[in-house]
């Protein structure tokens, strides 16, 4: 549903906070963060497989009436696919050293 004067007036939430920018954010931070912790998979493909992903369901728009595809929300999505990837490595790192700082005092 297109997002309009109408329709924001009905919205609990105000026009400025973009949530749909938000749950693209969040949705493909999700994403890249659940790629990357397969394990089989590097960051760096992680991150160029939800990009792309991204860059699918834009382009997939231009087919349906009504809608448009934009750059900007493939790099919003890009962004959260990097901040995802980067939170489980970092969880992934902390997990190691913790483990190895057990090791070390048995």
């Amino acid at each position: 549903m297109p997002v309009g004067p109408k329709n924001d007036l009905l919205s609990p939430f105000p026009a400025y906070l973009h949530l749909d920018k938000v749950g693209h954010f969040l949705g493909f931070a999700l994403l890249g963060g659940a790629l990357r912790l397969t394990g089989r998979i590097g960051p760096l493909t992680a991150f160029v497989i939800a990009t792309l992903l991204g860059a699918l369901t834009e382009a997939l728009q231009f087919l349906a009436e009504g809608r448009i595809g934009r750059v900007t929300d493939v790099l919003i999505d890009g962004a959260g696919a990097a901040l995802g990837i980067a939170v489980v490595m970092a969880l992934l790192r902390l997990q190691l050293h913790a483990g190895r700082r057990g090791a070390a005092a048995r």
